[in-house]
């Protein structure tokens, strides 16, 4: 992001230090424990793909569902803090919970669902996603048309992130990206990758470390 503002404003050249996300030393360590594990979904996810879902309309994941009732693939679904806030929107996601290989994912942190999931599907507007790079696992972003109706807006397709993903604006091509991953496949990995590992910068779980000696650094 340090670099990002700088390239849009001269002004934060000398405002904004590259020292990385602190939030991020705590998904590496997640990522790297052998302890983190959950049996209740284990006992569901046994020999399937996952797929990570966590856009706010429940609409947009329909086209999974065959694949879950088949028992090819296990939807986990986090959704929105908001969508709790509603008697309505809870039974919502109490009807989903209760589908075939369905898993509503209501822990504190993303950690679990990112280390057993094999993919992410997402929107644009999800900041998981970004987040999400650092586990090398392949993203599809349901875009929706977003950059044809908001031409004023920065333009994503220009983004780092936006490039390491895969896109889909129709179900077609979400179709396509769950058989992928069903099948084992990445079949972007190599294009996709230079632009991950830009956004994968400073992942190595010493951000905080990092910002700590700058400061005392700086205060001698």
């Amino acid at each position: 992001m340090a670099e990002w503002a700088k390239k849009r404003d001269q002004k934060w050249e000398n405002k904004l230090l590259p020292l990385g996300y602190p939030r991020m030393d705590r998904l590496y360590e997640d990522l790297h424990d052998a302890n983190l594990i959950s049996k209740d979904w284990e006992s569901v996810i046994k020999d399937k793909k996952v797929i990570y879902f966590t856009a706010y309309a429940v609409e947009l994941f329909t086209y999974c569902l065959p694949y879950c009732e088949d028992d090819r693939c296990v939807l986990i679904w986090r959704p929105h803090p908001y969508d709790f806030d509603s008697p309505r929107s809870r039974e919502r996601i109490r009807e989903w919970g209760s589908r075939k290989n369905v898993l509503i994912d209501t822990n504190k942190s993303y950690s679990m669902a990112f280390r057993y999931s094999d993919a992410l599907v997402t929107t644009y507007s999800s900041s998981v996603l970004v987040n999400y790079l650092f586990t090398d696992k392949p993203i599809l972003i349901l875009d929706k048309g977003y950059l044809d109706k908001h031409k004023n807006q920065v333009d994503y397709q220009e983004e780092a992130w936006y490039k390491a993903s895969y896109i889909a604006n129709d179900e077609k091509a979400a179709n396509d990206f769950i058989d992928m991953i069903i099948a084992g496949k990445d079949e972007r990995k190599v294009e996709t990758m230079p632009y991950r590992q830009y956004m994968q910068r400073g992942f190595d779980g010493k951000v905080c470390e990092r910002i700590a000696s700058f400061i005392e650094d700086n205060l001698k």
